[in-house]
């Protein structure tokens, strides 16, 4: 409006309210995120649209499943996807744990031998039951 008292940034030049009843508090967030003084003392720091970052996920997510379904088409035996769901103490997060069945069956291996060292105990490595 006219006449309306305006503090302008010294660095990126916005136009700011400068009125006796708005404070401070808008100035103080103002230079936390100054775009020029983001740009000039953290140039690594650049602001990432939700819409770009998802792009990108998605983009990494189909190269490396066309790459699984590259290799799966290519190998004689069969495959075996073993999962194992989980979740944490405070139960606030879920994983799902994909294992490949070399390593599964060389757990059950270990085990295995495991059994026939130590009879009376056994011991189950990589946190299996059985």
């Amino acid at each position: 409006m006219l006449g309306e008292l305006k503090a302008q940034c010294m660095y990126c030049g916005k136009k700011l309210s400068a009125k006796s009843n708005s404070g401070t508090k808008h100035l103080h967030d103002h230079l936390k995120g100054c775009p020029y003084l983001r740009s000039k003392f953290a140039p690594k720091d650049k602001n990432v649209t939700q819409a770009s970052l998802r792009k990108d996920i998605m983009d990494t997510y189909m190269e490396e499943k066309k790459k699984a379904l590259q290799y799966m088409a290519g190998t004689k035996s069969r495959v075996s996807i073993i999962t194992d769901m989980w979740t944490s103490e405070n139960q606030k997060r879920d994983a799902t744990n994909v294992i490949k069945p070399e390593t599964f069956w060389s757990c059950l291996q270990e085990i295995q031998e495991g059994m026939q060292d130590h009879p009376m105990g056994t011991r189950y490595p990589h946190g299996w039951r059985v």
